[in-house]
C-alpha cells in the first residue's frame, strides 16, 4: 500500500497475499486493517483517510461494495459529532 503522507509518496506496506484467498472479503479485510493503522491516534501516522484507489476488477468492486457502509456509518457521526 502507497499513501500520500504530508505531500510525500511513502510506502505504507507491502502484504503477502500469497496464501491468502483473492476475493473481494478479503480485499475489505486488508484495506480496512490498514486504514484502521494510519488512523490510529497512538501510532505514527494519525492520519485520515480520505480515498482509496484501486483497479476495476470485480474483488475491488466488492471490496468497494461490502466497506460502503463502514464509511457512510463514519460520515454520520462526524456530522452528528459537530455543534450547531
Amino acid at each position: 500500500m502507497v499513501v500520500n503522507f504530508r505531500g510525500r509518496c511513502l510506502t505504507f506496506s507491502v502484504e503477502d497475499v500469497t496464501g491468502l484467498p483473492k476475493t473481494g472479503e478479503e480485499l475489505k479485510r486488508l484495506a480496512v486493517a490498514q486504514i484502521r493503522t494510519l488512523e490510529d491516534q497512538d501510532g505514527i501516522w494519525q492520519t485520515e483517510v480520505i480515498a482509496i484507489c484501486a483497479n476495476e476488477g470485480g474483488d475491488c468492486r466488492k471490496a468497494n461494495h461490502l466497506s460502503r457502509p463502514l464509511y457512510l456509518q463514519r460520515l454520520k457521526s462526524q456530522h452528528h459529532g459537530k455543534s450547531s
